[in-house]
Parts: structure tokens; C-alpha cells; sequence
């Protein structure tokens, strides 16, 4: 196509999971939230219907979770808030996805990011968010449409993590605008290392240094793990697992660091 050589799959749409499952949910997945919106202002606005109905927040970066003590309440929560502006910014609120403690969808249609140990769960529970438009593989693009790209879920995260991704042909002649980091909107990155340099850009932090260490583990095996150092802040962080792969230790190393800094 245009001289280039292309590649054909069938697409892949991402099974439902079962209704027993999704009935029991009582958490929401919200997301684009400003960088400065606080767990406390989420915790504040989903409660304003039921005074302490919600029973804990986790907000990273962009997006969080809400999780309620009840299924009802969460539900009412659900209406009453999708598209209301927080901060300026209007919201987009979906009941999170359950996956499974070995990093699959409980449907067995996704499974975990490989080259991670196995070891504890964060104390959290398991969800995955879904792409806006709920397909893990797109098609092949027809020309200047986009195609949306699945990625694998985040490496041991309490979350598996489908963003979504769109690749356009670079066509002769276009210009070209130097851009920076902070004119990007955190929905652009699908990283946690690129996330972290910019949560760091946009709080005026020097950029994270990643120490790498290695372990043994089973049967010999180097296990590899980052340690990330942000020094404006005198902060340190180090994840509670291992990986065989370099890349999976300091992504996995990143979004560690962002669950402690969200």
C-alpha cells in the first residue's frame, strides 16, 4: 500500500465478562481527571449523594478508582456523575473490569504481560480498564483512519491497563512542529515511564533516575529491579516485584512510583 508492505490479522474483539462476575462489581473507573484533582475531591464528589458511602479512592495520574461499599451505591454514583465536570475537566465513569489474581480477564480473553515473578498482589482489588471502544486488536487501517493498537497489561499491576493507541501514515510534504513534553495531555502517553516524566515535567521535579539491581531467583534465574530515585522531591521507590526482562523492570519500576506518588 503506497509502496509499503502491510500486515493483515483478524481482529480479536475482547469477550464480555460473565454477568455473575460484573454483578457483583461495586467499583468505578474514572478517568480524564486533571493531574491536580486529589483523591479527596473524588472521594468528596462521589460521596455528595450518600455521606460515606464510598470506601476508599486511588487516583493515578489521569484516572482513579472508586471503590464503594455497595453495589447500589455505586450504581447510583455511576449516573449521577459520568460526564460531570471535576476540576474543569469532564469526567468519564464505567464500573471497572475484574481480572483474575494471575493477571487475566476473568473470561480468559487477556493474559498477564509475561517476564514478571510471581508475588503478592497489592492489597488492592483486581480491575482492568477497557479502550473506548472495547476491541483489543483493530483492524488494519484504510488510509488516514486510525487503527487502535491493544497493549499488554501493566506488569504485575493491581490493574491491567488497555489504552488506546492510534497509528496514521506519515505522509511526504507534512510539517513538522517541535513539541514539548508538557503541551501533551497524559492520554497520549501509554507508558508509566513516559507518564512519570511527565507527572515530574508538570510539578517542575528533575526527571527520575532508574538504579538498576538484580536478585536471584528460582532455579538460579537473575531476576532484575529498579529503584527510582527523584531527587527534587527526595523520594525513592522500589516495587515489591521482579522481573526477567529489562524493560518490564523499569516500566514496572514507573508505575510503582506513580501509585505511591498519585
Amino acid at each position: 500500500m503506497w509502496g509499503h508492505t502491510i500486515q493483515v490479522d483478524w481482529a480479536e474483539p475482547e469477550k464480555e465478562l460473565d454477568e455473575e462476575t460484573m454483578q457483583r462489581v461495586r467499583v468505578l473507573y474514572v478517568r480524564n481527571l486533571m493531574l491536580s484533582t486529589t483523591e479527596e475531591t473524588l472521594r468528596s464528589e462521589f460521596s455528595h449523594l450518600k455521606p460515606g458511602s464510598v470506601e476508599r479512592v486511588k487516583k493515578l495520574t489521569d484516572y482513579a478508582f472508586v471503590h464503594f461499599y455497595n453495589r447500589e451505591d455505586a450504581l447510583t454514583a455511576l449516573e449521577s456523575m459520568n460526564g460531570k465536570l471535576i476540576d474543569g475537566s469532564p469526567i468519564e465513569v464505567t464500573l471497572a473490569k475484574p481480572v483474575s489474581k494471575d493477571g487475566k480477564l476473568r473470561s480468559g480473553s487477556r493474559s498477564s504481560y509475561g517476564g514478571v515473578t510471581p508475588a503478592g498482589n497489592y492489597s488492592d482489588s483486581n480491575f482492568l480498564f477497557q479502550s473506548r471502544d472495547d476491541v483489543s486488536i483493530g483492524a488494519i487501517s484504510d488510509g488516514l483512519t486510525a487503527r487502535p493498537l491493544s497493549l499488554p497489561p501493566h506488569l504485575g499491576s493491581p490493574y491491567a491497563v488497555d489504552l488506546d493507541r492510534c497509528v496514521y501514515p506519515f505522509l511526504p510534504g507534512s510539517t513538522l512542529v517541535p513539541v514539548s513534553l508538557n503541551a501533551l495531555k497524559p492520554s497520549q502517553l501509554s507508558s508509566a515511564v513516559s507518564l512519570l516524566d511527565y507527572y515530574c515535567h508538570k510539578n517542575d521535579w528533575s526527571l527520575p533516575e532508574y538504579h538498576l539491581y538484580s536478585l536471584a531467583g528460582q532455579e538460579g534465574k537473575m531476576l532484575l529491579i529498579y529503584k527510582v530515585v527523584i531527587s527534587s522531591a527526595r523520594s525513592s521507590f522500589m516495587p515489591d516485584k521482579a522481573c526477567t526482562i529489562l524493560e518490564d523492570a523499569k516500566e514496572l519500576a514507573a508505575q510503582n512510583a506513580l501509585w505511591n506518588l498519585g
